[in-house]
């Protein structure tokens, strides 16, 4: 019982410890510093709620680039957020 509430309150805390450097980077113009902050924080969502990611092969530099998910759960999101800058 102790373990979720444990992991709800990392997600929460995990929230509002990165909040702050993601819209200051935002508010100053700062994308590639915002982009890392987030994959960062996608990285350690993942890690509280325990998902471990296992990446075969190499995301494409070619842009456009479209990637598609089925969106099984809501950590969609930020797994493909910890994946890509």
């Amino acid at each position: 019982m102790l373990v979720p509430v444990l992991k709800i309150f990392g997600i929460i805390f995990s929230a509002l410890l990165f909040f702050l450097p993601v819209w200051a980077s935002h508010v100053l113009k700062k994308k590639q510093l915002r982009d890392k902050l987030i994959q960062r924080y996608c990285k350690v969502l993942l890690l509280i709620v325990g998902i471990k990611l296992k990446v075969h092969g190499k995301i494409s530099d070619e842009r456009p680039l479209l990637v598609v998910s089925n969106h099984l759960t809501y950590m969609d999101i930020p797994v493909l957020a910890s994946q890509f800058p």
